[in-house]
């Protein structure tokens, strides 16, 4: 059975909501991990609309709160249409898709002879960026067919959306979804031609670009994709006329938080969760900035209230839980990220737990790829265990069954670690040795498109582990080639965020050549990890290091002031590269 077959199981395994718990259980070892806490209702970042009844998301919707006040005109007769395809289009820009979809069908049910909401609908209908499985509904092409229908009551701006919404699904089977989706940029391109000064067309236009190449904006030297910059213009153009526009400023995070220089998506940052403070994507996108920026405490504020706002649509309309993964879950996963590069164990592995716990552990057993990417979404707090240096915690996780090919590997590299790190080098080796008969397993080799294999991943581990190893024994220059071997494969990573390794090996590499007086060569490697992950402390105290066995830096002043304001809140005795 091919990859995409696969795949496509899964996704559609993702949408049976699970009615009971399960635990992961290793017979040998006759340890369990406990079962979470029953809250997710569906693994999936968007929703499958062939299996899920739009009429019924209308018949529930309901006003929400916090989501701005941003307006589209429709020239409806009725005031409550208009409220929900405002409510709807809001939603769409900001990847909420289930309260979009309910927005448009309420509209609807008030205005049933307005062209625009069948249009919104078959929008809501389409693909995204996170949808890497998409397969159209047949309700799709018919909410395109109405609206053109009722076309004779449209503007001349409405009517040009109206037939590139009709260009984007086809009855007929031979036409792929990737052709189809260029022949509807191919048709907005022409509506924007039209209609340039249109903060919303423009929008649209960024936004069929975008699904050409989802996730494939920048190449790994930083320079961008042929089809970036038109994306990136169109963008700003927009924010420059229309800078509290909802769908233009979380494009451009997306379009510029993978580029060298992500702060220029920072004013749109700044904007978007205060724009719409109750709606938990749009309150969680600025951290995807603040991550790369340095803002790591930013990253974590705003994920904590992006859940307060999931929690709170949760309760008005219950239908969110099914998009729970990226409205909560992928929350979470990204406030463990930015709290791990804070100087706070107890606040990182607090949020570690919330992650590893916001889902049924039965999920675990998905088919691959998401059973893996789960499983390391399901192991973040034992990177954050070796990420502080505790290793007895480390070495008290349950052993897990190497059924579950990543999180078996990921906790036999962390064990592997602690037994390392506390002079138990035998046992290192053999945790070593167990991580290495799993990593060659075909499973981790299925990608989880379009980012990496878990191999891939898994990779970064295994040198990490050999360089610990190595250099525990003394063998400094093994370890330092181990660990320039961790840095290659983790530049190869394909970008994703939260990272599909969320632990610069720099760090370590910079700390052997510390060890071994190459201090200029370990700035070179600081001065790097700085580059991508500026103001962490871990780097910041590296530098420090550096500057106290040399002496008399001209940097040496800033950088011990940029490392006090760094390590403010911390709860660890002292700053260090690696713990």
């Amino acid at each position: 059975m091919n990859k995409k077959i696969l795949l496509a199981e899964a996704l559609l395994a993702l949408c049976i909501v699970l009615g009971f718990k399960t635990a992961l259980r290793d017979d040998r070892a006759g340890k369990t991990i406990p079962p979470s806490a029953p809250e997710l209702k569906a693994v999936n970042c968007s929703p499958d609309w062939n299996s899920i009844d739009a009429d019924s998301l209308g018949a529930g919707m309901t006003p929400l709160p916090g989501w701005g006040n941003y307006s589209w005109q429709i020239n409806s007769t009725s005031d409550s249409a208009q409220y929900y395809f405002n409510q709807g289009i809001n939603m769409y820009y900001a990847f909420h898709l289930v309260e979009a979809m309910g927005s448009f069908n309420k509209a609807q049910s008030f205005d049933d002879q307005n062209p625009m909401i069948y249009w919104a609908q078959a929008l809501a209908y389409g693909p995204n960026i996170n949808d890497f499985v998409y397969e159209a509904a047949a309700d799709a092409l018919s909410a395109a067919s109405k609206a053109m229908d009722l076309s004779l009551t449209a503007t001349a701006k409405q009517k040009a959306l109206l037939a590139a919404m009709l260009v984007r699904y086809s009855a007929d089977s031979t036409f792929s979804r990737p052709s189809l989706n260029e022949k509807y940029a191919a048709a907005m391109k022409k509506v924007y031609e039209a209609f340039k000064s249109d903060a919303d067309i423009a929008s649209l236009y960024a936004d069929a670009l975008m699904l050409l190449h989802p996730w494939r904006y920048w190449q790994h030297n930083g320079a961008p994709q042929p089809w970036t910059n038109e994306i990136v213009a169109v963008l700003e153009k927009t924010l420059q006329q229309h800078p509290n526009h909802p769908g233009a400023n979380h494009y451009y995070i997306h379009m510029l938080e993978a580029s060298p220089d992500p702060g220029r998506a920072t004013p749109s940052a700044d904007r978007l969760g205060s724009m719409m403070p109750a709606v938990a994507h749009m309150v969680h996108m600025p951290s995807h900035i603040y991550i790369r920026t340095g803002n790591y405490q930013k990253g974590v504020t705003v994920n904590e209230r992006s859940v307060t706002g999931y929690n709170q649509y949760l309760k008005r309309y219950p239908a969110v839980a099914g998009n729970a993964f990226l409205y909560l879950n992928h929350n979470l996963h990204m406030k463990a990220t930015c709290a791990m590069m804070l100087p706070n164990y107890g606040k990182s592995i607090l949020a570690a737990r919330e992650a590893a716990n916001s889902f049924d552990s039965a999920y675990l057993s998905l088919p691959q790829p998401l059973g893996n990417y789960l499983q390391y979404f399901y192991l973040t707090p034992q990177l954050v265990n070796v990420r502080y240096g505790k290793w007895e915690a480390a070495l008290a996780m349950p052993e897990l069954s190497s059924n579950y090919k990543m999180a078996y590997l990921l906790n036999k590299w962390a064990k592997g670690m602690a037994y390392a790190n506390t002079g138990k080098l035998v046992a290192a080796k053999t945790e070593l040795k167990l991580l290495n008969e799993v990593l060659t397993h075909p499973d981790l080799q299925i990608r989880m498109e379009p980012f990496n294999t878990p191999f891939e991943q898994a990779t970064v581990a295994k040198k990490l582990l050999e360089g610990m190893i190595a250099q525990q024994e003394d063998k400094l220059p093994e370890a330092i080639a181990f660990y320039a071997e961790a840095i290659a494969a983790e530049d190869k990573l394909i970008y994703n965020e939260p990272r599909d390794w969320l632990i610069p090996s720099r760090h370590w590499l910079a700390n052997a050549l510390i060890a071994g007086g190459e201090l200029s060569k370990a700035t070179k490697v600081l001065q790097e990890d700085l580059a991508t992950n500026p103001k962490n402390f871990y780097a910041l105290a590296g530098m420090d290091a550096i500057n106290r066995k040399s002496g008399n830096s001209p940097q040496e002043k800033l950088n011990r002031k940029a490392l006090k304001e760094a390590f403010q809140g911390s709860d660890m005795r002292a700053a260090q590269l690696v713990y």
